[in-house]
């Protein structure tokens, strides 16, 4: 009977320790298609899954690509979470004359360094695209504009273990009809 108690408890410490852990991929998109003249700063934020925290959970990869069309300057900084992180670079369009109708490609950050310095549940990635288009037309600036199209953040990352509630259940089943044979057993 004591074997049987002592080996039951044994069997509910280990499924209790077993815990589920895997990896997940969250991707989210902010669409702006808003047009853009002179010089200014855009400003957004992408938000992580709920339960994602640094640590617990490991960060596999993090990207932001930025998608634009028009742009004629290398000189459109983007900043997240007050980090330098680069330039918008210029765009290509397939019909030169229509640019805003036209393909255009986008520029990948990857921001792993910033969620890996630490990260709250909650906590939201802030962007800002600080930008300045313009042409000059016999040495005069002239504001050109440009089309901020949509930004996509996609986290690749190893989610902290938890207890898996099947485990759990399955646990307890095997644990009363222990108890019930055991006490089956005491009686006779």
């Amino acid at each position: 009977m004591r074997r049987l108690t002592g080996l039951a408890i044994g069997v509910s410490l280990v499924f209790l320790m077993a815990a589920v852990a895997g990896a997940a991929v969250f991707t989210e998109t902010v669409n702006f298609d808003q047009t853009y003249w002179g010089h200014g700063t855009v400003e957004w934020g992408h938000n992580t899954p709920d339960d994602f925290a640094v640590p617990p959970d490991v960060v596999n990869s993090a990207t932001i690509e930025i998608f634009a069309s028009g742009l004629n300057n290398n000189n459109d900084e983007i900043v997240m979470n007050g980090q330098f992180q680069g330039y918008l670079q210029n765009q290509t369009w397939s019909w030169i004359w229509f640019p805003f109708w036209g393909e255009y490609e986008g520029d990948s950050f990857d921001v792993a360094d910033i969620l890996n310095t630490g990260w709250a549940e909650g906590d939201v990635l802030e962007v800002s695209l600080n930008y300045s288009e313009y042409s000059y037309f016999f040495g005069v600036p002239v504001p050109n504009r440009f089309n901020l199209n949509r930004s996509v953040f996609t986290l690749d990352y190893e989610a902290a273990a938890v207890p898996e509630p099947a485990t759990l259940l399955l646990l307890g089943a095997g644990m009363l009809g222990l108890v019930g044979v055991s006490r089956k057993k005491f009686r006779k």
